[in-house]
């Protein structure tokens, strides 16, 4: 999948989706620079709350805690007008609780795992989200 992904953020500008497959290769191999990289080629007016998130999560990788936090609020800004999202909306939630562990606030990062739980749907996701609760108390 990484040459996959080398061979499409090769190009000067990436389709939002095509960065948002490549950005989460990058991501799962451990190369969160090359998940930005490859962001980066998404013209502006195309930018989403999906590629947000991806890189919301490729900075965190990175230690940019507090651009992944700033990129986490915009992405669950931009995904509660969505209404394809409703039932995903727990991960942004998740990401921000991330975010805000990263950076050593315990309360908020508890507070956002907490309303990722409430508002997930999946059963198996919401066992690991019982986890984090659970390890963040």
């Amino acid at each position: 999948s990484i040459e996959f992904a080398r061979s499409i953020s090769s190009k000067t500008q990436i389709k939002a989706y095509d960065a948002r497959v490549v950005a989460k290769a990058y991501i799962t191999a451990n190369l969160p620079q090359d998940a930005l990289e490859a962001i980066s080629r998404v013209p502006s007016e195309n930018i989403d709350h999906w590629i947000l998130y991806r890189k919301a999560e490729a900075q965190l990788k990175i230690n940019d805690n507090i651009g992944a936090l700033e990129c986490a609020k915009e992405a669950y800004n931009l995904a509660i007008d969505d209404p394809k999202i409703e039932d995903r909306i727990s991960i942004y939630h998740e990401l921000k609780s991330k975010c805000y562990e990263q950076l050593g606030d315990k309360s908020n990062a508890l507070l956002e795992a907490r309303i990722a739980l409430e508002k997930c749907t999946d059963s198996q996701y919401k066992n690991a989200l019982q986890e984090r609760v659970a390890i963040l108390e």
